[in-house]
Protein backbone atom coordinates (compact mmCIF):
# COMPACT_ATOMS: atom_id res chain seq x y z
CA UNK A 1 0.00 0.00 0.00
CA UNK A 2 1.05 3.45 -0.68
CA UNK A 3 2.36 5.48 2.43
CA UNK A 4 4.16 2.16 4.04
CA UNK A 5 8.24 1.93 4.58
CA UNK A 6 10.43 0.25 6.90
CA UNK A 7 7.89 -2.79 6.47
CA UNK A 8 9.37 -5.59 8.80
CA UNK A 9 7.70 -8.73 8.45
CA UNK A 10 7.60 -10.11 11.87
CA UNK A 11 8.23 -14.32 12.90
CA UNK A 12 5.52 -16.28 11.93
CA UNK A 13 3.03 -17.12 15.07
CA UNK A 14 1.48 -20.03 16.30
CA UNK A 15 -1.92 -19.17 14.36
CA UNK A 16 -0.34 -18.95 10.79
CA UNK A 17 -0.62 -15.46 11.01
CA UNK A 18 2.80 -13.46 9.45
CA UNK A 19 3.21 -10.39 11.54
CA UNK A 20 4.05 -7.03 9.92
CA UNK A 21 5.62 -3.55 11.50
CA UNK A 22 5.78 -0.45 9.28
CA UNK A 23 5.89 3.54 8.87
CA UNK A 24 3.25 4.90 7.79
CA UNK A 25 3.66 8.85 6.58
CA UNK A 26 1.75 11.07 5.03
CA UNK A 27 0.99 15.45 5.54
CA UNK A 28 -1.76 16.61 7.96
CA UNK A 29 -4.19 18.75 6.41
CA UNK A 30 -2.25 21.80 6.00
CA UNK A 31 -0.14 19.99 3.19
CA UNK A 32 2.83 20.93 4.67
CA UNK A 33 3.11 18.93 8.52
CA UNK A 34 4.65 15.27 7.96
CA UNK A 35 3.23 12.85 9.88
CA UNK A 36 4.95 9.45 10.73
CA UNK A 37 3.05 6.42 12.08
CA UNK A 38 4.03 3.51 13.75
CA UNK A 39 1.70 0.56 12.62
CA UNK A 40 1.30 -2.66 13.39
CA UNK A 41 -0.75 -5.78 11.35
CA UNK A 42 -1.56 -8.48 13.57
CA UNK A 43 -2.56 -11.36 10.74
CA UNK A 44 -4.70 -14.37 11.77
CA UNK A 45 -6.15 -17.13 9.98
CA UNK A 46 -8.63 -18.69 11.90
CA UNK A 47 -12.07 -20.98 11.18
CA UNK A 48 -13.99 -18.75 13.54
CA UNK A 49 -14.63 -15.75 14.83
CA UNK A 50 -11.72 -13.66 16.61
CA UNK A 51 -12.89 -13.30 20.36
CA UNK A 52 -11.38 -10.31 22.74
CA UNK A 53 -9.10 -13.17 24.76
CA UNK A 54 -7.52 -13.72 21.18
CA UNK A 55 -6.24 -9.87 20.65
CA UNK A 56 -6.51 -8.40 23.78
CA UNK A 57 -2.67 -9.95 24.51
CA UNK A 58 -1.94 -7.94 21.33
CA UNK A 59 -3.59 -4.75 22.12
CA UNK A 60 -1.67 -4.47 25.03
CA UNK A 61 1.92 -5.14 23.36
CA UNK A 62 1.17 -2.70 21.21
CA UNK A 63 0.21 0.02 23.80
CA UNK A 64 3.70 -0.83 25.48
CA UNK A 65 5.45 -0.70 22.51
CA UNK A 66 4.20 2.75 21.94
CA UNK A 67 2.92 2.04 18.21
CA UNK A 68 0.60 4.10 16.65
CA UNK A 69 -1.87 1.88 14.96
CA UNK A 70 -2.69 -1.63 15.49
CA UNK A 71 -4.47 -3.56 12.58
CA UNK A 72 -6.03 -6.74 13.25
CA UNK A 73 -6.19 -8.24 10.00
CA UNK A 74 -8.41 -11.90 9.35
CA UNK A 75 -9.68 -14.01 7.38
CA UNK A 76 -12.46 -14.40 10.06
CA UNK A 77 -14.86 -11.38 11.91
CA UNK A 78 -13.72 -10.35 15.21
CA UNK A 79 -17.21 -11.12 17.10
CA UNK A 80 -19.74 -8.62 18.45
CA UNK A 81 -18.74 -9.34 21.71
CA UNK A 82 -14.92 -8.64 20.84
CA UNK A 83 -16.05 -5.36 18.63
CA UNK A 84 -18.14 -4.31 21.85
CA UNK A 85 -15.16 -4.20 23.91
CA UNK A 86 -12.74 -2.91 21.80
CA UNK A 87 -15.08 0.15 21.54
CA UNK A 88 -15.91 0.50 25.08
CA UNK A 89 -12.46 0.33 26.04
CA UNK A 90 -10.69 2.15 23.02
CA UNK A 91 -10.14 5.29 25.27
CA UNK A 92 -7.77 3.57 27.55
CA UNK A 93 -5.38 2.19 24.31
CA UNK A 94 -2.21 4.58 23.29
CA UNK A 95 -2.84 2.91 20.08
CA UNK A 96 -5.66 3.03 17.47
CA UNK A 97 -7.57 -0.72 16.70
CA UNK A 98 -8.42 -0.85 13.34
CA UNK A 99 -10.63 -3.69 12.18
CA UNK A 100 -9.78 -5.06 9.01
CA UNK A 101 -11.02 -8.84 9.32
CA UNK A 102 -13.45 -10.57 7.17
CA UNK A 103 -15.45 -8.81 4.18
CA UNK A 104 -12.77 -5.72 5.11
CA UNK A 105 -10.08 -7.81 4.06
CA UNK A 106 -11.58 -8.90 0.99
CA UNK A 107 -12.26 -5.76 0.45
CA UNK A 108 -8.17 -4.77 0.22
CA UNK A 109 -7.30 -7.44 -1.71
CA UNK A 110 -9.62 -6.38 -4.51
CA UNK A 111 -7.44 -3.45 -4.78
CA UNK A 112 -4.25 -5.66 -5.73
CA UNK A 113 -5.18 -8.56 -8.83
CA UNK A 114 -1.89 -9.33 -8.84
CA UNK A 115 -1.27 -10.27 -5.14
CA UNK A 116 -4.15 -12.52 -5.76
CA UNK A 117 -2.52 -13.98 -8.74
CA UNK A 118 0.58 -14.32 -7.13
CA UNK A 119 -0.55 -16.71 -4.37
CA UNK A 120 -3.35 -18.11 -5.69
CA UNK A 121 -2.12 -18.84 -9.47
CA UNK A 122 -4.08 -22.25 -10.29
CA UNK A 123 -7.74 -19.72 -9.16
CA UNK A 124 -9.43 -17.50 -11.12
CA UNK A 125 -9.37 -13.87 -9.61
CA UNK A 126 -12.68 -14.27 -7.22
CA UNK A 127 -15.61 -12.09 -8.15
CA UNK A 128 -17.29 -10.42 -5.39
CA UNK A 129 -20.35 -11.94 -4.39
CA UNK A 130 -23.00 -9.21 -6.01
CA UNK A 131 -26.64 -9.56 -7.29
CA UNK A 132 -26.93 -8.25 -10.27
CA UNK A 133 -29.79 -6.35 -8.55
CA UNK A 134 -28.74 -6.67 -5.46
CA UNK A 135 -27.50 -2.43 -5.44
CA UNK A 136 -27.90 -2.00 -1.41
CA UNK A 137 -24.59 -4.36 -0.93
CA UNK A 138 -22.57 -2.25 -3.56
CA UNK A 139 -23.41 1.08 -1.39
CA UNK A 140 -22.47 -1.07 1.60
CA UNK A 141 -19.28 -2.19 0.45
CA UNK A 142 -18.62 1.47 -1.12
CA UNK A 143 -19.07 2.82 2.58
CA UNK A 144 -17.02 0.52 3.99
CA UNK A 145 -14.44 1.77 1.97
CA UNK A 146 -13.15 4.82 4.62
CA UNK A 147 -13.57 2.89 7.63
CA UNK A 148 -10.20 0.97 7.54
CA UNK A 149 -8.50 4.69 7.40
CA UNK A 150 -10.67 5.71 9.78
CA UNK A 151 -13.30 7.32 7.83
CA UNK A 152 -16.75 7.71 8.30
CA UNK A 153 -18.05 7.17 3.68
CA UNK A 154 -21.89 8.31 4.46
CA UNK A 155 -23.12 8.08 0.51
CA UNK A 156 -26.30 10.26 0.59
CA UNK A 157 -29.26 10.88 -1.39
CA UNK A 158 -29.63 14.86 -3.05
CA UNK A 159 -33.05 15.92 -2.07
CA UNK A 160 -35.74 14.41 -4.36
CA UNK A 161 -33.54 11.74 -5.55
CA UNK A 162 -34.84 8.35 -6.13
CA UNK A 163 -32.97 5.08 -4.12
CA UNK A 164 -31.15 3.18 -6.83
CA UNK A 165 -33.30 0.39 -7.98
CA UNK A 166 -30.80 -1.98 -9.53
CA UNK A 167 -26.32 -2.40 -9.49
CA UNK A 168 -26.13 0.29 -12.41
CA UNK A 169 -28.39 2.93 -10.74
CA UNK A 170 -26.27 2.21 -7.87
CA UNK A 171 -23.25 2.29 -9.51
CA UNK A 172 -23.89 5.44 -10.72
CA UNK A 173 -24.62 6.73 -7.55
CA UNK A 174 -21.51 5.55 -6.00
CA UNK A 175 -19.59 6.76 -8.82
CA UNK A 176 -21.02 10.47 -8.83
CA UNK A 177 -20.97 10.32 -4.60
CA UNK A 178 -16.70 9.03 -5.01
CA UNK A 179 -16.01 12.05 -7.34
CA UNK A 180 -17.39 14.87 -5.27
CA UNK A 181 -16.01 13.64 -1.72
CA UNK A 182 -13.42 16.54 0.00
CA UNK A 183 -12.40 17.03 3.66
CA UNK A 184 -10.08 13.88 3.93
CA UNK A 185 -6.50 13.46 3.61
CA UNK A 186 -5.60 13.32 -0.16
CA UNK A 187 -3.33 9.83 0.71
CA UNK A 188 -6.59 8.26 2.08
CA UNK A 189 -8.62 9.87 -0.79
CA UNK A 190 -6.17 8.03 -3.42
CA UNK A 191 -6.62 4.65 -1.94
CA UNK A 192 -10.29 4.63 -1.47
CA UNK A 193 -10.55 5.67 -5.46
CA UNK A 194 -7.97 2.75 -6.17
CA UNK A 195 -10.32 0.19 -4.05
CA UNK A 196 -13.41 2.06 -5.72
CA UNK A 197 -11.43 1.11 -8.70
CA UNK A 198 -11.21 -2.49 -8.30
CA UNK A 199 -14.87 -2.53 -7.22
CA UNK A 200 -16.34 -1.57 -10.38
CA UNK A 201 -13.99 -3.83 -12.10
CA UNK A 202 -15.51 -6.62 -10.31
CA UNK A 203 -19.10 -5.33 -11.95
CA UNK A 204 -17.82 -5.21 -15.34
CA UNK A 205 -17.73 -1.46 -15.45
CA UNK A 206 -14.66 -0.88 -17.05
CA UNK A 207 -14.57 2.44 -18.10
CA UNK A 208 -15.51 3.32 -14.45
CA UNK A 209 -12.73 0.93 -13.05
CA UNK A 210 -10.13 3.00 -15.70
CA UNK A 211 -11.66 6.58 -14.04
CA UNK A 212 -10.90 5.74 -10.74
CA UNK A 213 -7.63 4.39 -10.70
CA UNK A 214 -6.62 7.56 -13.03
CA UNK A 215 -7.82 9.48 -10.04
CA UNK A 216 -5.52 7.67 -7.56
CA UNK A 217 -2.90 7.92 -9.96
CA UNK A 218 -3.36 11.65 -9.99
CA UNK A 219 -2.73 11.76 -5.80
CA UNK A 220 0.62 9.23 -6.31
CA UNK A 221 1.81 9.24 -9.82
CA UNK A 222 3.92 6.72 -9.10
CA UNK A 223 2.15 3.71 -6.97
CA UNK A 224 3.37 0.32 -8.31
CA UNK A 225 0.14 -0.87 -7.04
CA UNK A 226 -2.38 1.49 -9.05
CA UNK A 227 -0.19 1.49 -11.78
CA UNK A 228 -0.14 -2.54 -12.33
CA UNK A 229 -4.02 -1.94 -11.60
CA UNK A 230 -4.25 0.47 -14.34
CA UNK A 231 -2.02 -1.92 -16.86
CA UNK A 232 -4.79 -5.08 -15.73
CA UNK A 233 -7.83 -2.70 -16.43
CA UNK A 234 -6.07 -1.53 -20.11
CA UNK A 235 -4.86 -4.89 -20.92
CA UNK A 236 -8.73 -6.34 -20.38
CA UNK A 237 -9.80 -3.58 -22.51
CA UNK A 238 -7.37 -4.83 -25.14
CA UNK A 239 -5.46 -1.64 -24.97
CA UNK A 240 -2.42 -3.07 -25.05
CA UNK A 241 0.06 -0.37 -25.81
CA UNK A 242 -1.35 1.65 -23.43
CA UNK A 243 -1.25 -0.96 -20.56
CA UNK A 244 2.59 -1.68 -21.69
CA UNK A 245 3.13 2.21 -20.73
CA UNK A 246 2.32 1.25 -17.20
CA UNK A 247 4.35 -1.12 -17.09
CA UNK A 248 7.22 0.84 -18.47
CA UNK A 249 6.55 3.61 -16.08
CA UNK A 250 6.87 0.97 -13.38
CA UNK A 251 9.98 -0.51 -14.42
CA UNK A 252 11.27 3.01 -14.68
CA UNK A 253 11.99 3.57 -10.80
CA UNK A 254 11.97 -0.64 -10.57
CA UNK A 255 13.09 -2.65 -13.20
CA UNK A 256 12.68 -5.74 -12.00
CA UNK A 257 9.74 -5.70 -10.49
CA UNK A 258 8.23 -9.27 -11.73
CA UNK A 259 4.42 -8.00 -12.10
CA UNK A 260 5.44 -5.66 -14.95
CA UNK A 261 7.44 -8.04 -16.58
CA UNK A 262 5.11 -10.64 -16.32
CA UNK A 263 2.09 -8.52 -17.45
CA UNK A 264 3.83 -6.85 -20.40
CA UNK A 265 5.63 -10.26 -21.28
CA UNK A 266 1.54 -11.43 -21.74
CA UNK A 267 0.66 -8.57 -23.46
CA UNK A 268 3.56 -8.81 -26.26
CA UNK A 269 2.73 -12.48 -26.54
CA UNK A 270 -0.93 -11.39 -27.29
CA UNK A 271 0.24 -8.80 -29.65
CA UNK A 272 2.60 -11.93 -31.55
CA UNK A 273 5.97 -10.28 -30.41
CA UNK A 274 7.26 -13.47 -28.90
CA UNK A 275 10.85 -12.64 -28.82
CA UNK A 276 10.29 -9.92 -26.91
CA UNK A 277 8.18 -11.42 -24.67
CA UNK A 278 10.23 -14.25 -24.11
CA UNK A 279 13.11 -11.70 -23.03
CA UNK A 280 10.95 -10.09 -20.58
CA UNK A 281 9.81 -13.27 -19.08
CA UNK A 282 13.26 -14.91 -18.56
CA UNK A 283 14.11 -11.32 -16.75
CA UNK A 284 10.79 -12.05 -14.49
CA UNK A 285 12.21 -15.33 -13.67
CA UNK A 286 15.41 -14.46 -12.74
CA UNK A 287 14.06 -12.11 -10.28
CA UNK A 288 11.76 -15.15 -8.77
CA UNK A 289 12.43 -18.60 -10.10
CA UNK A 290 9.27 -19.44 -8.20
CA UNK A 291 6.79 -17.14 -9.52
CA UNK A 292 4.55 -19.86 -11.20
CA UNK A 293 2.35 -17.33 -13.63
CA UNK A 294 5.81 -16.27 -15.67
CA UNK A 295 6.79 -20.21 -15.90
CA UNK A 296 3.05 -20.57 -17.37
CA UNK A 297 3.60 -17.46 -19.94
CA UNK A 298 6.99 -18.63 -20.89
CA UNK A 299 5.80 -22.12 -21.72
CA UNK A 300 3.14 -20.21 -23.41
CA UNK A 301 5.60 -18.14 -25.32
CA UNK A 302 7.73 -21.40 -26.14
CA UNK A 303 4.76 -23.04 -27.96
CA UNK A 304 3.75 -19.93 -29.95
CA UNK A 305 7.86 -20.02 -31.17
CA UNK A 306 7.13 -23.52 -32.10
CA UNK A 307 9.78 -24.72 -29.23
CA UNK A 308 7.71 -27.22 -27.80
CA UNK A 309 10.24 -29.66 -26.99
CA UNK A 310 12.24 -27.09 -25.23
CA UNK A 311 8.78 -25.94 -23.61
CA UNK A 312 8.01 -29.52 -22.45
CA UNK A 313 11.86 -30.22 -21.13
CA UNK A 314 11.23 -26.94 -19.02
CA UNK A 315 7.95 -27.97 -18.01
CA UNK A 316 9.17 -31.53 -16.70
CA UNK A 317 12.02 -29.78 -14.49
CA UNK A 318 9.43 -27.23 -13.21
CA UNK A 319 6.88 -29.69 -12.15
CA UNK A 320 9.56 -32.06 -10.38
CA UNK A 321 9.10 -28.88 -7.76
CA UNK A 322 5.63 -27.49 -8.26
CA UNK A 323 3.77 -31.33 -8.44
CA UNK A 324 0.73 -29.95 -7.77
CA UNK A 325 0.49 -26.90 -9.66
CA UNK A 326 -2.90 -27.26 -11.57
CA UNK A 327 -2.04 -24.19 -14.00
CA UNK A 328 1.28 -26.10 -15.15
CA UNK A 329 -0.25 -29.40 -15.13
CA UNK A 330 -2.92 -27.89 -17.76
CA UNK A 331 -0.05 -26.31 -19.68
CA UNK A 332 1.87 -29.86 -20.26
CA UNK A 333 -1.72 -31.15 -21.04
CA UNK A 334 -2.24 -28.29 -23.89
CA UNK A 335 1.37 -28.96 -25.36
CA UNK A 336 1.09 -32.76 -25.06
CA UNK A 337 -1.68 -32.53 -27.37
CA UNK A 338 -0.31 -30.42 -29.45
CA UNK A 339 2.65 -33.00 -29.88
CA UNK A 340 -0.10 -35.54 -30.08
CA UNK A 341 1.13 -37.51 -27.01
CA UNK A 342 -2.40 -38.22 -26.40
CA UNK A 343 -2.03 -41.30 -23.98
CA UNK A 344 0.32 -39.16 -22.37
CA UNK A 345 -2.07 -36.16 -22.27
CA UNK A 346 -4.86 -38.16 -21.58
CA UNK A 347 -3.48 -40.05 -18.11
CA UNK A 348 -2.13 -36.52 -16.78
CA UNK A 349 -5.75 -35.08 -17.21
CA UNK A 350 -7.30 -38.10 -15.34
CA UNK A 351 -5.17 -37.09 -12.22
CA UNK A 352 -6.60 -33.52 -12.66
CA UNK A 353 -10.00 -35.12 -13.04
CA UNK A 354 -9.55 -37.47 -9.98
CA UNK A 355 -9.00 -34.48 -7.67
CA UNK A 356 -11.45 -32.27 -9.22
CA UNK A 357 -14.31 -34.42 -11.35
CA UNK A 358 -15.65 -30.55 -12.17
CA UNK A 359 -12.54 -28.95 -13.35
CA UNK A 360 -14.06 -27.54 -16.73
CA UNK A 361 -10.20 -27.16 -18.30
CA UNK A 362 -9.82 -30.72 -17.57
CA UNK A 363 -13.38 -31.45 -18.70
CA UNK A 364 -12.60 -29.64 -22.16
CA UNK A 365 -9.42 -30.85 -22.05
CA UNK A 366 -10.81 -35.01 -22.29
CA UNK A 367 -12.65 -34.18 -25.33
CA UNK A 368 -10.57 -32.37 -27.05
CA UNK A 369 -8.19 -35.10 -26.94
CA UNK A 370 -11.27 -37.41 -28.15
CA UNK A 371 -11.43 -34.89 -31.00
CA UNK A 372 -7.97 -35.33 -31.42
CA UNK A 373 -8.58 -39.87 -31.71
CA UNK A 374 -11.85 -39.38 -33.76
CA UNK A 375 -9.62 -37.57 -36.26
CA UNK A 376 -6.42 -39.52 -36.15
CA UNK A 377 -7.98 -42.99 -35.17
CA UNK A 378 -11.74 -43.96 -35.26
CA UNK A 379 -14.22 -41.27 -35.46
CA UNK A 380 -17.29 -42.97 -34.93
CA UNK A 381 -16.23 -43.91 -31.92
CA UNK A 382 -14.53 -40.97 -30.35
CA UNK A 383 -16.47 -38.01 -32.17
CA UNK A 384 -19.42 -38.59 -29.86
CA UNK A 385 -17.50 -39.26 -26.72
CA UNK A 386 -15.65 -35.56 -27.23
CA UNK A 387 -19.06 -33.72 -27.91
CA UNK A 388 -20.52 -35.71 -24.57
CA UNK A 389 -17.46 -34.03 -22.41
CA UNK A 390 -17.99 -30.51 -24.16
CA UNK A 391 -21.88 -30.91 -23.48
CA UNK A 392 -20.89 -31.86 -19.83
CA UNK A 393 -18.50 -28.50 -19.44
CA UNK A 394 -21.15 -26.54 -20.73
CA UNK A 395 -23.87 -28.25 -18.08
CA UNK A 396 -21.55 -26.82 -15.31
CA UNK A 397 -21.11 -23.22 -16.80
CA UNK A 398 -23.52 -21.80 -19.71
CA UNK A 399 -21.21 -19.22 -20.63
CA UNK A 400 -18.05 -21.62 -20.98
CA UNK A 401 -17.09 -20.03 -24.27
CA UNK A 402 -14.63 -22.61 -25.06
CA UNK A 403 -16.68 -25.64 -24.39
CA UNK A 404 -19.44 -23.72 -26.85
CA UNK A 405 -16.92 -23.13 -29.48
CA UNK A 406 -14.92 -26.79 -29.34
CA UNK A 407 -19.07 -27.78 -29.34
CA UNK A 408 -19.79 -26.20 -32.33
CA UNK A 409 -16.85 -27.42 -34.63
CA UNK A 410 -17.01 -30.90 -33.52
CA UNK A 411 -21.23 -30.92 -34.58
CA UNK A 412 -19.88 -29.22 -37.67
CA UNK A 413 -17.38 -31.95 -38.53
CA UNK A 414 -19.90 -34.83 -37.90
CA UNK A 415 -22.56 -33.03 -40.25
CA UNK A 416 -24.84 -32.45 -37.21
CA UNK A 417 -25.23 -28.48 -37.86
CA UNK A 418 -24.46 -26.09 -40.87
CA UNK A 419 -22.51 -23.18 -39.93
CA UNK A 420 -23.77 -20.58 -42.38
CA UNK A 421 -21.49 -17.27 -43.25
CA UNK A 422 -22.97 -14.34 -44.92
Amino acid sequence: MQGFSCVDLRDGSSDSGRDIDAVYRSKAPDGITEINEKWRFECKRYSNGLSFDIISGKINQANANRIDKLVIMSNMHLTPQCKDEIEKTQGSFYCKVFDWTGVHFQDILFQFPHICQEFFPDEEIPQRPLEKKESKQLIEITERAGSKFGIKLKLKLKDGQEPPKNIEDAADFVKSALLNINNIDVNIKCLIYQQMSGLFLSIDRMDDSLLFIDESLKITPNNTPALLQKGYILGKMGKLDKSNRCYDKISEHDELNKFALNNKAHNLLRSWELEQALTLINRAIESDPQFILAINNKISILSSLEKDDEALEYLNHVLSEHKDSRILMISKINILIKILDLNEAMELNDQLLDLDSNDLDAINNKGVIYEHNAVFQNFEKYMPMAIECFEKAIAKNKSYSVGWANKIVCLINSNLITLVIG
